[in-house]
């Protein structure tokens, strides 16, 4: 899935959260003279937005464009583009507060990983080499999701695939799929991680036409769930095509849900 046609699908529910991010601004570091705080003008960055947006601890809303990372503190926008000594990539696909320290960010882009720290306002990019494991596999990041359990280990998914960081040592680990090791992940293809609320040593992971995966952090294992015509309670989709994960609403039933035109429910 390329990414013009994820900014398609998440518009409009980007469009809600932005909304409902601006009208429930309390926590915003620069307060109103007037407490009874209006709206003139929202936010209007016109065409430019992307799916990522985050509020951090501290109030401020950060914003992916496909030309760089802007803050919005409820006043005034200030915009980061890409060029020497800011972002390496233009368009932000998504952005993530380290579990560790609050003023640090980490952002995705079309052509790296950046670890923005918001106190000197300075960027380190995280690129891709070929030949070096101790870099990015693929320039396009996808996603980015803090550890559950290790705040020093960040989960990412570029176009080549599922990797972990270590932020301390900024070393890597790649996930391929290996046709001799029906333990590998089952596709390069890697779309939506998410941690195991219940089980710290698992993650999900989501392909684009491979299934749902499940690793055994530990052992770096993983399961497979894919579509199977003859059984009701596997992936509804032929294509396997699986961009949403969540946990079931009834908890004493711990369930998985892949979609593409339906949901299918996994008891697991």
């Amino acid at each position: 899935m390329n990414m013009t046609n994820k900014l398609d699908i998440a518009t409009a529910c980007l469009i809600f959260c932005l909304l409902v991010h601006l009208l429930s601004f309390p926590a915003i570091a620069r307060e109103p003279d007037d407490q009874s705080l209006k709206f003139d003008r929202v936010l209007d960055l016109g065409s430019e937005l992307t799916s990522a947006i985050l509020q951090d601890s501290n109030g401020f809303l950060w914003i992916g464009t496909v030309n760089g990372l802007v803050r919005y503190d409820g006043y005034d926008v200030k915009w980061y583009k890409p060029g020497p000594g800011s972002l390496s990539g233009g368009m932000v696909s998504i952005i993530v507060q380290d579990a560790i320290d609050p003023a640090v960010l980490w952002v995705g882009t079309s052509e790296s990983l950046e670890r923005f720290d918001t106190r000197t306002e300075t960027f380190r990019a995280f690129l891709a080499k070929p030949n070096d494991p101790d870099s990015l596999p693929d320039q396009e990041v996808i996603s980015i999701d803090n550890d559950i359990s290790n705040p020093n280990i960040l989960w990412i998914v570029t176009g080549g695939g599922l990797s972990r960081l270590n932020t301390r040592k900024e070393t890597f680990i790649h996930y391929l799929p290996d046709p001799d090791d029906p333990h590998s992940i089952s596709g390069i293809n890697a779309e939506i991680i998410l941690d195991d609320p219940h089980d710290p040593d698992t993650l999900w992971v989501g392909t684009w036409g491979s299934g749902l995966n499940k690793l055994n952090k530990t052992s770096g294992t993983f399961t497979h769930y894919r579509h199977d015509p003859a059984d009701p309670h596997t992936l509804s989709d032929p294509k396997e095509l699986v961009y949403w994960i969540t946990q079931d609403e009834d908890e004493s039933e711990y369930q998985r849900r892949g979609d593409y035109h339906h949901d299918a429910d996994f008891n697991l």
